[in-house]
């Protein structure tokens, strides 16, 4: 039975505890005004740190910076500014366009094709397409030509260009 108590006091005394000590060190470390106590008046003692640092240019060009602000009722920060940026909207803005390439075949590397009088596969850039899919956007497979190791691709401005097997 006692072995039970000391138990539970010790299990109350490991969530108490913590919280205990963390309102103990808030109260101690936090600064405030005199407390009041009956035979006077005693002040709250705050831990001061002071560390002689050099500042670098850039630290004292953000000081000079920051103490020059002149923002009333706000605390000098460059976070707090209350200056929004200027933005400027255009009243309809056209979407860009990127241009076309030059060359609708640059970048293409037609390694094998395959098939029959019926249709065909071909492997350009290490993938396997056939007729009709898109190699890139605005590029479809038309046709394959096994026999000359061709295929013949078409943009999306009905432009048709053929891809040979290079030796």
């Amino acid at each position: 039975m006692l072995a039970v108590r000391r138990a539970k006091l010790m299990q109350i005394a490991a969530v108490a505890g913590p919280g205990l000590l963390v309102g103990a060190m808030r109260l101690v470390m936090t600064p405030g005004e005199p407390i009041q106590v009956n035979s006077g008046t005693v002040p709250v003692l705050m831990p001061v740190v002071t560390v002689p640092t050099k500042l670098s240019p850039e630290q004292q060009r953000a000081t000079d910076w920051v103490a020059a602000l002149d923002l009333p009722g706000i605390p000098p920060s460059p976070l707090h500014h209350t200056r929004a940026p200027a933005v400027v909207v255009s009243p309809d803005p056209e979407p860009v366009k990127p241009p076309p390439p030059a060359d609708p075949l640059a970048g293409l590397k037609l390694t094998g094709t395959m098939g029959t009088n019926l249709g065909g596969l071909a492997t350009i850039n290490g993938r396997i397409y056939k007729i009709g899919d898109t190699i890139r956007p605005g590029c479809k497979l038309v046709s394959v030509d096994t026999p000359s190791n061709t295929v013949e691709l078409e943009t999306e401005d009905g432009e048709r260009h053929t891809l040979g097997r290079r030796p």
